[in-house]
């Protein structure tokens, strides 16, 4: 079997039902042995700033996933960041969530 990959996965806080959908998910995808998903969430914060947290993560992190529904700033900062840092993507939108752009 090949090596697990490491995935981080931002959401905004600011839709609950969305953002337990998505935690849901990773922890059913973390049951498979091929990926293990970390969520913005559960990042070790201990008085440090959150962001450098983060970006530590997305740096150790193979793959970086996003939700886009509702195009929240943080979340569209740490895509540019794993971006800049060349990283794999993959982006979620929930097309049944009305938005205003």
């Amino acid at each position: 079997m090949g090596k697990t990959q490491n995935a981080f996965f931002a959401y905004p806080s600011s839709k609950p039902t969305l953002s337990e959908s998505i935690k849901i998910a990773i922890e059913e995808l973390n049951k498979k042995e091929s990926i293990f998903i970390q969520s913005w969430e559960q990042c070790k914060i201990g008085g440090k700033l959150i962001i450098f947290e983060i970006c530590s993560t997305i740096d150790q992190s193979d793959i970086f996933m996003a939700d886009l529904t509702g195009l929240n700033a943080n979340v569209m900062f740490e895509l540019g960041y794993a971006i800049a840092k060349n990283k794999r993507i993959w982006l979620i939108f929930d097309t049944s969530v009305m938005s205003c752009l």
